[in-house]
């Protein structure tokens, strides 16, 4: 038997982000940020940012020229895919 369960997600979370170190010690982030609107791929090291979402068929692409932490990552990727689900 399979079974389905739901939940609302009433709020973004990056459990789904990690925390990798380079060869040099620097950090860097990847994973996901689940938000209301969907899910958020994100990837962020000391120089750059991408935020990755898919949303009706169609895959958007934010950039951006600097690093962020974890907690800033969560805000900047439900600020994204709010913006898209209303677009």
């Amino acid at each position: 038997m399979t079974e389905t369960t739901s939940y609302k997600v009433i709020r973004a979370d990056g459990n789904g982000i990690q925390k990798h170190v380079a060869h040099d010690g620097s950090p860097w982030y990847w994973g996901y940020v689940r938000t209301p609107h969907g899910f958020v791929t994100a990837y962020s090291e000391a120089r750059a940012t991408t935020l990755s979402v898919i949303a009706q068929g169609r895959e958007y692409t934010r950039r951006f020229d600097k690093g962020f932490l974890p907690r800033h990552l969560v805000t900047l990727a439900a600020r994204f895919a709010e913006e898209i689900s209303h677009d």
